[in-house]
């Protein structure tokens, strides 16, 4: 295990024990500093937090607490590395979010755009309903895919960057990654279409400060292959062939390992397959048919026009 893995070991527990809703970040770091191996965290039975005290003899989390620890560590498969247990933790705490984003999304939650119907030529009451489901669901998938993909990342062989070369707000490194002579940057992009001529010119400009400073930075795009990035990348980033990891070559260089991809994707695949009943399309159809009988109760015999009013 390498000393960055051990850091993560205490993040990765920290992180589980900040789930129970009564554990904020100063008690979690106790609990950290009580256990040597994030293995001996998660087979820890309740006599083992009962023993966690403040100096004063005080114990530190209380019984329902402890409970819900012992819970939430039952999830996770033991015997994984640190680095996979973080990979499931990661996918199960993502798809729980956008399942209960799912689940609470309801008729007076939704802001219809009478415009947007209009231009769209959206006639009944389910298409609109059906084109608002996916617009708010899969818009928070993505957004929240692309902050959850660099955790991943992280936790392959790399840390968050916290350093400042520039300015510009978005144009700094996401992570960097420790190499013999210091450490190497990446800014991260989810895919390989994701950068408009601004954002390509900003992290030019930042690969040039960096360059001047001895620093090495390059965009790390997590999916795709080179003959698919995008014209606005090919065209105006500097030295592109240089400057960029894309799909595997970005995993492989950031875990040090070939075809590292694959465990992240099985470890993805161990902790969201045993979640869903239904697959994801059904969820949002079933959701979709729920909120059609809040509009029949709210909206009644209206027509799509009456309920446009309401929105305007």
């Amino acid at each position: 295990m390498t000393n960055l893995d051990t850091k993560h070991e205490k993040e990765l527990i920290e992180m589980l024990s900040q789930n129970v809703e009564c554990i904020g970040k100063k008690t979690s770091f106790i609990i950290s500093e009580n256990f040597d191996s994030l293995q001996e965290f998660l087979n820890a039975e309740k006599k083992d937090f009962e023993e966690i005290k403040t100096r004063k003899g005080r114990q530190v989390i209380k019984s329902e607490g402890i409970e819900q620890i012992i819970n939430i560590n039952k999830k996770i498969p033991k015997k994984l590395t640190v680095r996979e247990t973080a990979f499931f933790v990661l996918a199960d705490d993502w798809l729980t979010t956008n399942l209960n984003h799912l689940e609470e999304l309801e008729l007076d939650k939704i802001d219809i755009n009478p415009f947007l119907a209009k231009a769209l030529s959206l006639k009944t009451a389910e298409e609109i309903i059906s084109f608002n489901v996916y617009q708010s669901v899969t818009r928070s998938i993505v957004t929240s895919w692309g902050m959850m993909v660099e955790n991943f990342l992280i936790y392959a062989g790399a840390e968050k960057n916290k350093q400042r070369f520039t300015s510009k707000e978005g144009a700094n490194p996401d992570i960097k990654k420790e190499i013999k002579n210091g450490y190497e940057y990446f800014q991260i992009k989810s895919g390989p279409n994701t950068m408009n001529v601004s954002m390509v010119n900003s992290l030019n400009d930042v690969i040039y400060e960096m360059k001047n400073s001895g620093e090495t930075c390059y965009l790390g795009m997590t999916y795709g292959k080179r003959a698919r990035i995008s014209s606005q990348i090919t065209n105006y980033l500097k030295d592109v062939s240089n400057s960029t990891l894309i799909g595997k070559e970005l995993w492989d260089h950031i875990s040090e390992e070939k075809n590292y991809h694959k465990k992240v994707i099985k470890s993805i695949s161990d902790a969201t397959s045993g979640m869903l009943k239904k697959s994801f399309s059904q969820l949002m159809d079933d959701k979709i048919k729920e909120i059609k009988k809040q509009w029949i109760v709210k909206f009644g015999e209206k027509s799509l026009e009456e309920v446009f009013e309401t929105y305007l």
